[in-house]
């Protein structure tokens, strides 16, 4: 678990890059 941070903007667009990296691996 990563810890919790308050930039919530941030812990988003990292989590939606890991959601897109394993899309794009499923396709390829």
């Amino acid at each position: 678990m990563l810890p919790f941070r308050t930039n919530t903007v941030e812990t988003g667009k990292t989590c939606l890059d890991g959601m897109l990296a394993q899309l794009a691996n499923k396709k390829f």
